[in-house]
């Protein structure tokens, strides 16, 4: 979930309590579990196996997942603690925000997304247990059992006048997306609809759009 509070920036340095580096190698990070505030205190010293951390790997000289991830798992007890888990948990912990989570079939779920984005609320999606299988999801480029942040929602008409709901989404990974109609590479996108919706054009970053019926079909929780 962490990538999808990047998506406004203050919401990641208003966790941390010391944001500058310094000589005792303290870190004080602000969190919530179960609505009460904690404040996570901890040091500087991160697991490695061959010279590299043994969880969450840093973009280039970032520290700060490394670090959040740190004390996330101090708050749980151990790493192995939080290696799954409910994405708007997650979120209520992070934030102090109530959190909802919804079955995908929810009636009137789109319209709501719709103003959740209108709103800059944090979102996310959930392949789970779905009518399509693992193995069928990865040549989709969707990975089982894992967390995507929604980016927006779009209602757009396509080259024939069809009304077409749209979701973006991104895999945290940064990479490995979704290959189907309205992906990166898909035909179905018109140089208009590339600049309605704001398309970047085959970014490679992680990021993609789906219609709102197959991510349906393919995802399960909001």
């Amino acid at each position: 979930m962490l990538s999808v509070l990047t998506e406004n920036p203050i919401r990641v340095e208003k966790l941390f309590q010391i944001q500058d580096v310094n000589a005792c190698g303290i870190w004080a990070i602000k969190m919530f579990k179960n609505g009460i505030h904690r404040e996570v205190v901890m040091d500087n010293h991160i697991p490695c196996l061959n010279g590299a951390p043994c969880f969450s790997k840093a973009n280039g000289n970032e520290l700060w997942v490394i670090i959040l991830e740190k004390a996330w798992a101090k708050l749980h007890g151990s790493y192995e603690r939080i290696e799954a888990g409910f994405a708007h948990e997650v979120m209520r912990d992070l934030t102090g925000a109530p959190s909802y989570d919804f079955e995908i079939d929810q009636e009137g779920l789109f319209e709501k997304l719709l103003h959740y984005d209108s709103k800059n609320f944090i979102m996310a999606a959930s392949a789970g247990s779905t009518e399509a299988s693992a193995a069928t999801l990865e040549e989709l480029g969707l990975v089982a059992l894992h967390s995507y942040g929604i980016l927006g929602c779009a209602v757009v008409r396509d080259q024939y006048g069809e009304e077409i709901r749209l979701v973006q989404l991104r895999n945290p990974w940064g990479d490995f997306e979704w290959n189907g109609d309205w992906g990166d590479k898909s035909d179905l996108w018109t140089t208009e609809l590339k600049r309605i919706v704001g398309f970047v054009d085959d970014a490679s970053d992680g990021s993609f759009w789906m219609s709102w019926k197959d991510l349906c079909f393919y995802f399960s929780r909001i």
